[in-house]
């Protein structure tokens, strides 16, 4: 191919290329706003400021202050992950309520020598409701919520039942948290 007809075909080439990528773009940003599932709107109730977390109840009779440390871890992951702000005041915007109905251990696994426990696990079930105080609708309720908290008391690591716990405790509390944002809307 001649010097010339080869700089002019890598011109057109470049050009043919440079109209690719600008249509390409253009189709991008229309199709993003027309569906692609982007929202701008917050994850969270805009209309909710402020909540009350009413001590969780228990009927765990074995672990008396699980329900305690349960209140307390979601108290302070509404603190830290959302925009709410928790109140003692009963003016709250919402108020959040919760039973602990079961705590089970159970041993997941065991030495084969000599059958000491190696691994156990801690089963929390709670049922929660956060309603708004000012209309009375159920924002969030969930009955038999489940989390489970694993340790291991061998002489080694020296974890115990509270260790298996806390674990669970935390999770949950995330998980409840979870739950206080907005469904999801198709744009």
């Amino acid at each position: 191919m001649p010097t010339a007809g080869k700089e002019q075909w890598v011109t057109a080439t470049r050009l043919v290329r440079g109209v690719r990528g600008v249509l390409l773009a253009g189709l991008l940003i229309l199709a993003l706003p027309a569906g692609c599932g982007y929202s701008a709107r917050s994850l969270y109730f805009e209309d909710v400021d402020t909540v009350v977390v009413m001590s969780f109840t228990s009927r765990a009779v074995m672990y008396p202050d699980a329900e305690f440390r349960l209140t307390e871890a979601i108290k302070k992951k509404i603190e830290r992950q959302t925009p709410y702000k928790v109140t003692d005041s009963r003016n709250a915007d919402t108020i959040l309520e919760g039973q602990i109905t079961d705590v089970r251990q159970a041993v997941l696994s065991r030495a084969r020598t000599v059958g000491t426990v190696r691994e156990t696990e801690v089963e929390l079930t709670i049922d929660f409701v956060w309603r708004d105080r000012r209309s009375g609708e159920v924002l969030r309720e969930r009955r038999g919520l489940v989390q489970v908290g694993r340790y291991l008391p061998t002489r080694e690591t020296a974890q115990t039942l509270d260790f298996g716990l806390d674990m669970a405790v935390d999770r949950m509390a995330d998980t409840v948290v979870s739950l206080m944002r907005r469904d999801w809307e198709r744009p």
